[in-house]
């Protein structure tokens, strides 16, 4: 089991039911293994987990048999029951520094809406270290901007966020992972501040052609 991200005050997350491409019904059945796992790794009846989840035994059995998808706040509350914080997500990801490798631009970019500024942020690939690899790109960027790249082994239905990483003005870029078949990844960037009604952060949409294609030579 992959560490299952956490979310900050002011951040938005695409849970269940929104970013989900083909075939949901088999993405809600490979969550509720998922989350079948940490159940047990959690050695708690459902009733034990009651109190710790602030759900019913009832609602816990639908969301472990996949007949219920549940709230990003449950799927975020069995993780970290069970140690799974985030944080763990980028262990083995090389940086980019290191790697030394130059982006090319994947999918369409997301804009975070800053007050007095829009950076861009833009999912891209290539080759690190040999191995077809993915990361997120922010440009146009000011102090206090960052960046991250979500992968998710659920067709967006729950994801793991590697980051966020605070940037130089004017750019900056996430860590990179390993392209893995039928994986999926989005590319995320936030701003301080936001222009009023706006929310903080932006994601391209999720890509899971990336997975199935090589990063051009």
């Amino acid at each position: 089991m992959h560490a299952v991200s956490g979310e900050r005050p002011g951040d938005t997350h695409t849970g269940p039911g929104q970013g989900v491409g083909r075939d949901t019904a088999a993405a809600h059945q490979r969550l509720a293994r998922e989350l079948c796992r940490l159940r047990a790794a959690s050695s708690k009846s459902l009733k034990e987990l009651e109190p710790e989840l602030h759900v019913s035994d009832s609602s816990l059995s639908r969301y472990l048999s996949g007949r219920a998808v549940p709230p990003w706040t449950v799927v975020a509350r069995l993780a970290r029951l069970v140690g799974r914080e985030p944080g763990g997500s980028c262990d083995g990801f090389p940086t980019l520094e290191a790697a030394g490798q130059t982006p090319v631009q994947g999918v369409t970019p997301a804009r975070p809406q800053g007050d007095d500024h829009e950076p861009t942020v833009t999912l891209v690939t290539g080759a690190v270290d040999g191995r077809p690899s993915i990361w997120a790109e922010i440009t146009g960027a000011q102090a206090g901007d960052r960046v991250w790249i979500d992968w998710s082994d659920t067709e967006g239905v729950s994801h793991t966020r590697c980051g966020p990483f605070g940037v130089t003005p004017p750019d900056g870029v996430s860590r990179a992972a390993e392209v893995v078949a039928g994986r999926w990844f989005r590319a995320c960037g936030d701003t301080p501040r936001a222009v009023a009604g706006s929310p903080r952060n932006a994601c391209t949409d999720w890509d899971p052609v990336v997975s199935r294609r090589s990063p051009p030579g």
